[in-house]
């Protein structure tokens, strides 16, 4: 009887942290572009101070990038 419910528990927290996983969304610039910096939303606010300009062309490179229902970019 221990086991089944050692079992259940230890499933039950996997699944917790998995979908608290997903509903974070989170905006992470990786700092070879412009400054290193995770944003706040739900409307995210990328400047170009966060990027790179060449030309008349604004590049941006991000170690994580994800929005949810109703957030904005």
């Amino acid at each position: 009887m221990a086991v089944g419910w050692i079992k259940l528990s230890g499933v039950t927290v996997c699944l917790f942290i998995a979908l608290s996983q997903i509903v974070q969304a989170q905006i992470v610039t990786d700092g070879t572009l412009g400054k290193a910096a995770t944003l706040s939303g739900p409307n995210f606010q990328i400047s170009s101070e966060l990027g790179k300009s060449v030309g008349a062309n604004l590049f941006h490179s991000f170690s994580e990038f994800s929005l949810q229902k109703g957030e904005a970019a």
